[in-house]
């Protein structure tokens, strides 16, 4: 018969003590991995605090600025439209020479051209009035909506009277695409965004001419 290696009071040992380490092994891993989720939980927190955070700003800042902002807006569209704006500039210009004593005798679009997400068209337009009032009429185009540059003048005078062609070129843009998250930061205006704000909002808007509804009324037949 033979021997076995193993005292038996280590073999008594042995059973327990693996029980030991095995359970040592799983309580190391739930740890591991219970440190895990409360970082992440913790994270979790922290990320929805900042974010709640930034939304309590926001809505202090639309409840306390809603006004001003929807006049930045507009004076921003203004300024610079969406779409070819060469219809407003037509109308602005009509109402400045009204104003200014000029006579308006010709419009002719030119080409749209772009540069670095900028378009631009051209406009040419004949006048005709005396040296001053066509002088003070070049002086205003820079006071109005759409955002404007005159490219050439040309002005012939005789006799006290004055014609010529000025050509205008009048910007537009599409608006952004993109929408900041509700959780991005808001980021406040530097001095010199809101010194330009403030010169959008001094441009003469352009005035648009509001159609009442009518009621229904009985039609005329064209054939009595």
């Amino acid at each position: 018969m033979k021997k076995s290696l193993v005292k038996p009071n280590i073999k008594s040992l042995g059973i327990p003590f693996l029980y030991l380490i095995f359970s040592i092994m799983f309580l190391i891993v739930f740890f591991k991995i219970g440190l895990s989720q409360i970082n992440n939980q913790r994270k979790i927190l922290a990320d929805e605090q900042s974010s709640n955070k930034i939304l309590q700003q926001k809505e202090f800042l639309l409840r306390n600025f809603q006004t001003g902002i929807e006049e930045f807006v507009d004076a921003s569209a203004n300024a610079i439209p969406e779409k070819n704006p060469v219809l407003v500039m037509v109308s602005q210009l009509k109402n400045l020479s009204a104003i200014q004593g000029v006579t308006l005798t010709s419009f002719k679009v030119g080409t749209e051209s772009q540069h670095e997400g900028i378009s631009a068209v051209e406009l040419s337009v004949g006048v005709e009035g005396t040296p001053s009032t066509l002088f003070n009429f070049l002086q205003t185009l820079s006071q109005v909506s759409p955002i404007s540059l005159i490219d050439k003048v040309k002005i012939n005078t005789v006799a006290g009277a004055a014609t010529g062609n000025i050509s205008i070129k009048v910007f537009f843009a599409p608006f952004p695409q993109r929408l900041p998250a509700l959780t991005e930061p808001i980021v406040e205006f530097s001095d010199q965004e809101n010194k330009l704000l403030e010169e959008l909002s001094s441009l003469s808007p352009p005035l648009f001419s509001n159609l009442n509804p009518q009621s229904p009324a009985a039609r005329e037949d064209p054939f009595q």
